[in-house]
């Protein structure tokens, strides 16, 4: 059995506050649907900030994101 995280007190220990933080804990995305970490389905109708909603886990997104992270994932800003 795998132990369960969780994930509002582990925030509330290491993390600086920046905002309210709506009381679900999200783990698990498919298009436009979301999942809780009690198993209770949403719609998701936000996307986050600065960012366009294309849904959870696009297959093309996803193959995109892993190409290019067996190729490079991070440099220093100062290289192109």
């Amino acid at each position: 059995m795998v132990d369960r995280v969780d994930w509002k007190e582990l925030e509330s220990r290491y993390y600086m506050f920046l905002v309210n933080r709506q009381p679900i804990v999200l783990v698990k995305g498919e298009g436009t649907r979301v999942w809780d970490d009690v198993g209770k389905e949403y719609l998701d109708f936000a996307a986050g900030w600065a960012v366009n909603n294309i849904g959870h886990a696009n297959p093309v997104v996803a193959e995109a994101v892993s190409t290019q992270a067996r190729t490079l994932l991070q440099t220093s800003n100062q290289f192109y």
